[in-house]
């Protein structure tokens, strides 16, 4: 998989999810959910060269039957193939509960409760020079913000 290819899975999971949750106040993917968008984390392949990860998500409406929601999540996750499981904390106090999504590509965690959900996502180490790629980010960045706004027509 390609970095480019990481980030795109990472924004699809994320933006498939809030649609299947089906509810409006989550907080929109990035404008930029690109590879030239995104920064880069570095991580080591398995065979010792050097890789780059990416990590996105966001923050959504709590659900007044947590349980219900999470069990909903799981259920899509594993539709879309990822191996997904439910736990509840041990602490009576905390009211969380968080459905954690694997695949080979990425690692998810839905985490939600009665005020506030959110989704995150982490891809997996893939092929890159974490360096590289973060300097076409800043790059990107830097050509974006001094790009001039139209001034609208009267």
């Amino acid at each position: 998989m390609t970095p480019a290819a990481s980030v795109a899975t990472l924004y699809d999971l994320y933006t498939k999810t809030t649609a299947h949750l089906g509810e409006s106040g989550w907080e929109a993917p990035p404008v930029d959910a690109t590879v030239l968008g995104v920064t880069p984390e570095s991580c080591t392949l398995d065979d010792g060269s050097e890789g780059v990860t990416y990590d996105g998500g966001g923050l959504g409406p709590g659900h007044v039957d947590a349980v219900a929601a999470a069990e909903n999540v799981q259920s899509y996750w594993k539709s879309l193939g990822l191996e997904a499981t439910v736990a509840k904390s041990s602490n009576p106090k905390n009211d969380r509960i968080t459905v954690t999504g694997v695949d080979v590509k990425l690692n998810a965690q839905y985490v939600v409760n009665g005020d506030r959900a959110f989704i995150s996502i982490v891809t997996t180490c893939v092929p890159g020079d974490s360096e590289k790629l973060g300097d076409a980010v800043e790059k990107h960045r830097d050509e974006q913000s001094t790009t001039p706004t139209p001034t609208p027509a009267p």
